[in-house]
């Protein structure tokens, strides 16, 4: 059986890269991405590099705009938390 690869940052579920999701308040990572001066698609574009193949702008503006919720598998927030420069533990709540 072939084993679909793993990427570095984004794993596969063959790889057992599996987690539940996340819930991730959308202010904390527009503000990650404003702070380093990225738009939606630059979140967009180096997510898919990481392994996200599903990733568009339209998933950031999702995640910073669905009411501020979204769910993310574990592994997105790592490579989310990398792509904007912050730690993983920094997505998962926001600090009064």
């Amino acid at each position: 059986m072939d084993e679909e690869p793993s990427n570095p940052i984004i794993g596969t579920a063959a790889a057992g890269v599996v987690a539940p999701p996340a819930h991730i308040p959308g202010s904390i990572i527009r503000a990650a991405r404003i702070k380093i001066g990225f738009s939606q698609e630059d979140v967009a574009k180096r997510m898919r590099a990481a392994g996200g193949a599903t990733w568009s702008f339209t998933t950031v503006h999702d995640l910073e705009a669905h009411n501020g919720r979204r769910a993310l598998l574990a592994d997105e927030v790592r490579a989310l938390a990398a792509i904007l420069g912050i730690q993983a533990y920094d997505l998962l709540e926001e600090k009064p």
